[in-house]
């Protein structure tokens, strides 16, 4: 008796209310995430936000990837699967979702190590920063992570004998459930929760301590000290260097401008939507793993878990439009501004 073919687990069925729910849930979540990552992408390229440092690149990536998941997800889940061998390639093909789904979790990870070093290890961080050119092809490690990960999912994939027109995975055996399920629940949940935890609390802790130190400092003010301040303003507006730390390497000093303080900010935000997003789907999917006791591909709870996620996908444009002045400014200047004559 194999895994997907389990009789003892009965089907569930849902109403036809609930599934037009569902459906409409599932509709307006993926065109507004669709229309709100592109809006970001336009502001990027217009405003050459994403040249101004390596974070915001990865930013201006973020939002592809949620862009081309939102895509994906409106195709390859919103329609009944075909017949025959059509139907194989089309449930397998949804691995593409999940590829791109990943690969966004991976790249906010990738966000907060970066701003992990930029602020806790800042020597190391401008070092890195003579080589930068260099760095482009790390744009691409999180796909590789995300597609070791999910590509398990293309294998067990298959069309449902017992509901026809859906998809749902088939392990093969109790084992193989546990190990696929365990290794999807530990490397797209718990280890990027841990690693952005760990790196956003060093952040804070990191800033915190240096927010009071430059308290201390201000009370005693000095000629040399408001110079050193107006140099380092200027140097900041000539390069436009974004949220890149200032590093004075004669005394080993930081100076954090209010740009980077709000784009940590900014990314807390959007790892605590992430965190609140996905819990739910991978929560559930865990607890099938460990007693195989419901039936997970038809389950509403999932179908609803599913929708939870995507909205994450859809979320941080408007994470941004709230927080992110400099989103804010170049979303201004790209819609709203008119040149005078």
């Amino acid at each position: 008796m194999t895994t997907c073919d389990n009789l003892n687990i009965t089907v569930e069925e849902i109403s036809d209310e609930v599934e037009l729910a569902l459906s409409i849930s599932r509709y307006t979540l993926t065109i507004i995430g669709v229309i709100a990552n592109l809006v970001v992408i336009i502001v990027f390229i217009n405003c050459k936000i994403y040249r101004k440092c390596f974070t915001y690149t990865l930013i201006f990536q973020q939002a592809f990837i949620d862009l081309i998941a939102c895509c994906s997800y409106l195709i390859l889940f919103n329609y009944n699967v075909p017949d025959g061998h059509a139907g194989v390639v089309y449930c397998k093909s949804r691995t593409l979702f999940w590829l791109f789904a990943s690969g966004s979790t991976f790249n906010l990870v990738y966000i907060s190590i970066e701003r992990y070093i930029a602020v806790v290890h800042p020597m190391r961080y401008w070092a890195r920063g003579e080589w930068k050119n260099k760095m482009l092809p790390q744009l691409f490690v999180q796909f590789v992570f995300s597609a070791l990960v999910v590509f398990q999912l293309s294998i067990f994939s298959r069309p449902d004998d017992l509901s026809p027109g859906k998809c749902r995975y088939c392990h093969g055996s109790e084992t193989v459930r546990v190990i696929s399920g365990g290794s999807i629940f530990l490397l797209n949940w718990v280890i990027p929760i841990s690693i952005m935890m760990f790196c956003y609390r060093r952040v804070y802790v990191t800033m915190l301590k240096h927010s009071k130190s430059k308290t201390k400092w201000r009370k005693t003010p000095s000629s040399d000290q408001t110079d050193a301040t107006t140099e380092d303003t200027a140097t900041d507006t000539e390069q436009g260097t974004g949220i890149d730390l200032k590093i004075d390497r004669t005394s080993n000093s930081t100076r954090y401008s209010k740009a980077q303080v709000n784009f940590v900010i900014t990314m807390v935000i959007s790892a605590f939507v992430f965190l609140l997003s996905i819990t739910p789907l991978l929560v559930l999917y865990f607890v099938y793993v460990l007693c195989d006791c419901f039936d997970y591909d038809r389950h509403p709870l999932r179908q609803a878990a599913i929708i939870c996620f995507v909205s994450s996908l859809a979320a941080n444009p408007f994470v941004y439009a709230f927080k992110f002045n400099e989103f804010k400014s170049g979303f201004r200047k790209t819609f709203f501004r008119r040149d005078k004559k």
